[in-house]
């Protein structure tokens, strides 16, 4: 049963079918084609780097799903979207600010996404049908009282992906909280990636419905031409506390978050950083938060995107040598490749994942480079330089003429 909601027009690109997703998987080694269980394929990231999403393909690597037997497209969560100076396009002055459609707040929380496989939902995390986050949320929504929530969904998924929000005491990412919860963030056309919008009348008459709990777009202050008033937001952020900030969405579906200074502080963005610090960061994926304030602040980052660089490479050349070596073992028994692998490689210690690969799991690299590789980092302080923006610069120039 599909609910009738208007699609609006979108620049996100028109994604069918995996094969449209192929020239970005062979562009960018970081984006990997995974099996997320269920029959399913997904295109997903563990690591980045600043050049892996300059292609708005690449930004829809965040567990975009596929029939693996079709290939056909099955759902779409949010696109990567980034901080507010983050990237070029998200510079303060590079943000046309009276062009937000709704502002809302940030949840620290796993996204999860709703999907018919096979003919039933299926909860999804970014990466897999079977993680514990999707087993805990599915346990979650099969209670009596949250029958609500799947029958709001089964309206939707034939078309659209709806995409929550799940809180978890026992998940704890920076805030805790209380009890288990979902809260719907946003849904989404499949095909096209467009977003609904917050106000349309039949999405808003199915939420009703269902009484299905939702994010509220927030009233923050305003400037006199009635555009957000941005300055005021980012000193607000510089106080508030237990909040991880905002996530502003404009008319198009695009978005920029901005986190709080108290929340960035828990990943030492405020704090002085060593070079093993920032592996760390870039490892449990935080870093992109933590350049995205220090670059708000003024600083220069190229010492940190060199060193995000160098460690991708090094994840990278591990993958590489993984995928070619289940590639050569393939239709080998589990015995038989062991052998031939440890004859041709001994005492490669990749050689394990290798053989996990061809049982057809994911291998943990990012564990397996903390464990072994993050040692080799330094423990001395960067020093990271004020760099003046120019665009900022010649703004405050011309008001000191005047």
């Amino acid at each position: 049963m599909t609910v009738k909601i208007k699609v609006p027009e979108t620049d996100f690109p028109c994604i069918e079918n995996l094969s449209q997703m192929k020239s970005i998987l062979e562009a960018k080694p970081e984006l990997r084609l995974i099996d997320s269980g269920l029959g399913t394929l997904s295109v997903a990231y563990n690591i980045s780097d600043r050049n892996t999403f300059k292609d708005p393909l690449a930004c829809e690597a965040r567990g975009i799903t596929f029939d693996k037997e079709t290939g056909n497209i099955i759902g779409r969560p949010l696109h990567k979207f980034f901080n507010l100076g983050e990237r070029e396009d998200t510079l303060k002055n590079n943000v046309n600010f009276s062009d937000i459609f709704s502002i809302w707040d940030k949840i620290d929380g796993t996204m999860i996404s709703l999907h018919r496989v096979n003919g039933n939902l299926a909860v999804k995390t970014k990466k897999s049908f079977l993680s514990n986050e999707a087993k805990r949320t599915t346990q979650f929504l099969s209670k009596p009282e949250n029958q609500n929530i799947l029958k709001f969904c089964n309206e939707l998924v034939d078309e659209f992906t709806p995409v929550f929000e799940f809180t978890d005491p026992e998940n704890t990412i920076v805030i805790s909280h209380k009890k288990m919860d979902v809260v719907l963030l946003h849904v989404r056309h499949i095909k096209t990636g467009s977003y609904i919008p917050y106000n349309d009348p039949d999405l808003t008459a199915l939420v009703e419905k269902y009484n299905v709990k939702r994010l509220s777009p927030l009233n923050l202050k305003q400037t006199e031409k009635g555009t957000l008033d941005i300055d005021s937001v980012l000193e607000d952020l510089k106080v508030i506390e237990g909040i991880e900030g905002y996530v502003m969405q404009f008319n198009d579906g695009r978005m920029i978050k901005i986190k709080s200074d108290w929340y960035n502080a828990q990943h030492r963005a405020e704090a002085g950083l060593r070079e093993r610090d920032v592996v760390k960061m870039f490892l449990d994926g935080t870093l992109d938060d933590v350049k995205g304030a220090l670059k708000t602040d003024g600083y220069d980052i190229t010492k940190l995107e060199s060193i995000e660089s160098n460690v991708l490479a090094e994840l990278n050349k591990m993958e590489t040598y993984i995928t070619e070596k289940v590639e050569l073992l393939k239709g080998l028994d589990m015995k038989s490749a062991a052998l031939k692998i440890n004859n041709e490689m001994p005492n490669n210690p990749l050689n394990g994942f290798v053989l996990i690969s061809l049982r057809g799991k994911e291998p943990d690299l990012m564990t397996y480079f903390e464990r072994n590789k993050l040692q080799d980092y330094s423990l001395a302080y960067l020093k990271l330089p004020k760099l003046e923006n120019e665009k900022e610069a010649s703004v405050v120039r011309s008001r000191k003429m005047k």
